[in-house]
């Protein structure tokens, strides 16, 4: 079976994000927090198309998810 990447659609699901690490991928999505360490990858993403608050962790309530897809190439 060949490898697993996790796209991360926005919300009209006109763009993605890809990655082989699922933990990155929830990251993007908004389904776990941004942390250290942190792909850059990931908060572009976020910045792009999620969390707008001046650099500040959104509350759990506020953070917009977005849906991951899981495909095998």
């Amino acid at each position: 079976m060949g490898e697993r990447v996790y796209l991360v659609w926005n919300t009209s699901r006109t763009e993605c994000v890809g990655f082989k690490d699922k933990k990155d991928a929830e990251q993007a999505a908004g389904l776990k927090s941004t942390g250290n360490p942190c792909s850059s990858l990931v908060v572009e993403w976020r910045d792009m198309y999620a969390d707008e608050f001046g650099g500040e962790q959104p509350d759990e309530s506020e953070r917009i998810k977005f849906q991951i897809q899981e495909i095998h190439i």
